[in-house]
């Protein structure tokens, strides 16, 4: 149990960004590691699940809501790992506000395996915002100079009190 805690403890400390509405006293966290959101609270209530068996980078955070790019899974673009590179690597805050962050990523920001795997230029920005409603705003702009493949999304895993409750309307 002692590893569990400090892994945990690991994540923690990894450098990030706080967001607070003051509006509605909601919070929430980004990871710079991978723009991962790892905390996303309203009303004190944590609403996100994020796994003690995180590892430190340049792993990618397990749990919370991680961005997927350029590809989920395997097989779009050779040579990269699974779901890509944007969630192994470190973003830059472009803007921060209270309850705003821009976060970016481009291709000199990335491993020099991952740019000879995906040798575009690009500009990735990635905002979470936190609204007066509680809701958290996740927008992401893909900007490049060559036209190319890819695949973007976010992973989000919800924290939950008992799986055998939850159902999923469409």
């Amino acid at each position: 149990k002692k590893k569990k805690k400090e892994k945990k403890k690991e994540t923690e400390m990894a450098e990030h960004v706080e967001l607070h509405n003051g509006k509605n006293g909601a919070s929430a966290r980004v990871c710079l590691h991978g723009a991962t959101v790892t905390s996303w609270k309203i009303g004190g209530d944590e609403l996100l699940f994020l796994s003690t068996e995180s590892r430190p980078a340049p792993s990618p955070i397990r749990g919370g809501i991680p961005l997927v790019f350029p590809q989920f899974g395997t097989g779009l673009v050779e040579g990269l790992p699974s779901h890509g590179f944007a969630r192994r690597s470190t973003w830059m805050v472009e803007r921060k506000e209270d309850a705003v962050v821009v976060l970016t990523l481009d291709e000199e920001a990335i491993e020099k395996e991952y740019a000879e795997a995906f040798p575009y230029r690009f500009k990735l920005a990635y905002s979470v915002s936190l609204q007066d409603s509680g809701a958290l705003e996740t927008r992401l702009s893909v900007t490049a100079v060559d036209s190319f493949d890819f695949q973007a999304l976010l992973h989000t895993y919800f924290k939950v009190a008992d799986v055998a409750q939850c159902t999923v309307t469409v």
